[in-house]
């Protein structure tokens, strides 16, 4: 396994280990397959889960119409972006590298 795989995994399990368990289960339900189920009562705007994507792609008819690393949506018309696929920000331009 790379050094930086490594740390990556580190990191997250860290990050992961200090919020404590995950306040949902993913489990099978007879009649309607796998489901995501709370293990414990969750406040209206609490945040389950957040982590920046590893792997994005647009799809083919959403290729030039939304920014190939975030996915976000063009904000006008005007074609901005620098060869075959758009970018919302330098940053994300510089991410996809």
């Amino acid at each position: 396994m790379s050094l930086v795989r490594r740390r990556l995994l580190s990191t997250a399990a860290a990050v992961a280990a200090a919020r404590g368990p995950p306040p949902v289960r993913v489990a099978l339900t007879d009649s309607a397959g796998r489901g995501v189920f709370a293990t414990r009562p969750i406040a209206t705007g609490e945040v389950l889960h957040s982590a920046q994507p590893l792997v994005t792609h647009p799809s083919r008819s959403l290729f030039h119409e939304v920014c190939y690393r975030c996915l976000k949506r063009k904000a006008g018309k005007g074609d901005d972006s620098r060869g075959d696929c758009y970018f919302c920000s330098d940053a994300c331009r510089e991410h996809a590298e």
